[in-house]
């Protein structure tokens, strides 16, 4: 049911962004999101444990993720950052939080006692763990500047039916049903065909940023908004530009960069 439940970041991502951002969302996007969230339902439906506790803090961390997928995407302070840079500067701001958590909860002290603290092996993997959640973290900013914070959770979601998938065929304690596998296929099928939909708009928008600069002699390379932000400052014909780049769309010719352009 937790599954089912974290699938609503979708839904929580789609009413903020009209909300906050005005936003609006065509039919084939708002399908896919119900196709993703209908099967994570199906799945689930052998598993309709209820608390109160839980629901409410599943539904609290749902809005919280989609306004950190938004802002990272269209916050003005994130201009100029690197994503490196700004998973530092989230880092920074997380510690305070974190340490405060890590004191009421008196975790370090039960950690300490676990019996297996000193065996080799939870050393490297708890090592491990740290640097996947790290790249995990990193991967996560990169597809929301790059794409939106819809793609990113469908990829979030895309990438749990694979390890659901994965843990059903790797571990001998899995327990098959036809209504989860139904709904698995429902998530999947739903997150492709928003990949799908994703990977042609964005073929569109890479035509169209070939034609923008893509490196700050001061900051390096830029992505996203920030090369929009560059192509404003240097005075180019967007016109012009983006006139170049629906005819080459619609001819499926590559698009010839003007004289001067980086």
């Amino acid at each position: 049911m937790f599954i089912a439940l974290r699938r609503f970041t979708l839904v929580c991502t789609i009413v903020l962004e009209r909300s906050l951002m005005n936003k609006q969302h065509d039919r084939a996007t708002i399908g896919a999101v119900a196709l993703m969230i209908g099967g994570a339902v199906v799945a689930a439906a052998t598993d309709l444990t209820f608390s109160l506790y839980g629901y409410l803090a599943v539904v609290m961390n749902n809005f919280l993720t989609a306004l950190y997928l938004i802002m990272v995407k269209n916050s003005p302070a994130t201009s100029g950052l690197t994503t490196t840079g700004l998973l530092g500067y989230n880092a920074a701001l997380s510690l305070p939080l974190l340490t405060a958590a890590l004191a009421l909860s008196n975790e370090p002290r039960r950690i300490s006692l676990y019996p297996g603290f000193r065996w080799r092996g939870y050393q490297v993997s708890m090592v491990l763990s740290c640097m996947l959640g790290l790249t995990v973290s990193h991967s996560t900013f990169v597809c929301t500047r790059i794409n939106d914070p819809i793609m990113t959770s469908t990829a979030g979601n895309l990438k749990n039916v694979i390890m659901t998938i994965v843990g059903a065929v790797a571990f001998g304690d899995f327990r098959f049903s036809v209504w989860n596998s139904v709904g698995l296929g429902m998530s999947m099928v739903g997150a492709i065909w928003y990949a799908a939909k994703a990977a042609m708009k964005a073929r569109r928008r890479m035509m169209k940023e070939s034609m923008l600069p893509s490196r700050d002699p001061e900051k390096g390379p830029l992505i996203g908004r920030d090369r929009s932000a560059a192509l404003r400052r240097n005075d180019m014909p967007t016109t012009s530009i983006q006139n170049s780049v629906d005819s080459a769309a619609q001819l499926e010719l590559p698009v010839i960069k003007p004289a001067g352009s980086l």
